[in-house]
């Protein structure tokens, strides 16, 4: 992370010499702990920052606006809270802050990585461990955001609270996990994401959800909120703007807390999910209509892809923002709207994202591709039509299947005579003609 004043970087690094292992050491390279340290750009100094003496690692995460507070993590050991042995699944990380260069360690039971700090340095918001959630606020042992205050002398713990459970698609979601990403500088909102899983343990990782949440004591009865509920919340009664749109990561804010800068979903193509960046205006703003950033490349397709060829619109503008993806009809002279095929295959199609940012033109299609195309991008207060791009599938690129499965000589029979061919498709060079089957 950078400070707010540009000077100071920090993160981590391993001492090569000063602090070598046990177990042996090179005189160079990675090698000894994993220190945090603070780099002042116009000393051009680095300075291990403190850390205690059993500790084993450190690192530094986030800088407030002057440099003065730095958040990361001291890694000991396990703590033994209830004289029972060392924490089930205790990773070492422990919650610090570094501040005019003093350590004072938040959590020890557990830590957030790249816990955010207001610009001053006053408030810092992270997860908190379920043990020191019990301990200090007598809480149940549930995940949960908390938020530390420097009164002027020590540091103050609240809890912020976390997010309901869901259903989607008639499916439980249960809350797993949260981690906060960042805060104004008031200390008044909190954003960041939560994880959620279908149903109940046990789980495996290919089912996390991410969904963004935000946090102001003026809203939800001051418990954090996923932010595509509170911004349907705001809209118009059976506005259905972002039914498609999923809100998985908040990244960050603006200093008065009302910008915020997430990753988006967009699953408005039957076929194929596209994802972007967006920017949230909790005080409103005016529509912006799409622009066209960058243009659309031509390009001729010489090898085999799964994913088909590709295409890309990079249109900007107030969301939500409708993609139409067409192709110039050759006899007619005519803009047509294409349409999406065979969604389950993954590779076998001709039409994929004819509604999203991204087209995926197949290349099962015997040179039907070849053509060009643009994108019509509308929103609420305007449109944009792209410029045109022509697509081509070289007279190398492979085509599989084009009449009948399998038959890759294109002489409607599936026999030994279509192996050089399939060979050929997957080497992407042509077969020895001195190939023989026998």
């Amino acid at each position: 992370d950078i400070s707010g004043d540009g000077r100071y970087v920090v993160g981590g690094g391993w001492l090569a010499n000063a602090d070598p292992r046990t177990n042996g050491c090179a005189p160079s390279g990675i090698c000894g702990r994993f220190r945090a340290f603070r780099y002042d750009a116009t000393t051009q100094a680095f300075d291990m920052l403190p850390f205690e003496a059993t500790s084993t690692a450190s690192r530094a995460d986030k800088i407030n606006g002057d440099g003065s507070v730095i958040v990361g993590y001291d890694q000991g050991v396990s703590p033994d809270p209830d004289g029972v042995g060392p924490l089930l699944g205790y990773s070492g990380r422990r919650l610090t802050v570094w501040r005019n260069g003093l350590e004072t360690i938040l959590d020890l039971y557990g830590s957030q990585d790249g816990a955010p700090t207001t610009a001053d340095g006053t408030q810092i918001a992270a997860k908190i461990s379920n043990q020191l959630a019990q301990i200090e606020l007598a809480l149940s042992a549930d995940v949960r955001i908390a938020k530390w205050t420097w009164n002027g002398a020590t540091w103050s713990i609240s809890e912020i609270g976390r997010t309901d459970n869901y259903v989607e698609d008639g499916v439980p979601m249960t809350l797993a996990d949260m981690y906060a990403t960042a805060i104004s500088d008031d200390g008044d909102t909190v954003v960041g994401a939560s994880v959620y899983y279908p149903g109940s343990p046990p789980w495996s990782p290919s089912q996390r959800q991410l969904r963004a949440f935000i946090w102001r004591p003026t809203i939800n009865a001051g418990q954090p909120i996923l932010l595509a509920d509170y911004v349907a919340s705001q809209l118009p009664m059976g506005d259905t703007s972002f039914d498609n749109i999923r809100m998985y990561s908040a990244n960050k804010i603006s200093a008065d807390g009302n910008s915020i800068v997430l990753d988006i979903a967009d699953d408005s193509s039957p076929c194929l999910t596209t994802f972007a960046d967006a920017l949230v205006d909790l005080d409103g703003a005016s529509c912006e209509p799409p622009r066209q950033n960058l243009p659309l490349v031509s390009h001729v397709q010489e090898t085999y892809s799964s994913l088909g060829a590709v295409i890309n619109c990079f249109v900007s503008g107030t969301g939500p923002l409708h993609y139409q993806w067409q192709r110039k009809d050759l006899a007619t002279a005519t803009w047509v709207d294409l349409v999406d095929d065979d969604c389950e295959n993954f590779a076998s199609f001709m039409i994929k994202g004819s509604n999203a940012s991204q087209l995926r033109i197949g290349l099962f299609n015997c040179d039907e591709g070849t053509g060009d195309y643009r994108c019509v991008v509308t929103n609420p207060c305007g449109s944009v039509t792209t410029n045109t791009a022509h697509f081509t599938v070289g007279p190398d690129a492979p085509q599989f299947f084009c009449f009948l499965p399998g038959d890759m000589n294109n002489d409607i029979v599936v026999n030994v005579d279509d192996i050089p061919n399939f060979v050929a498709s997957i080497l992407c060079k042509p077969f020895p003609d001195t190939f023989s089957p026998a």
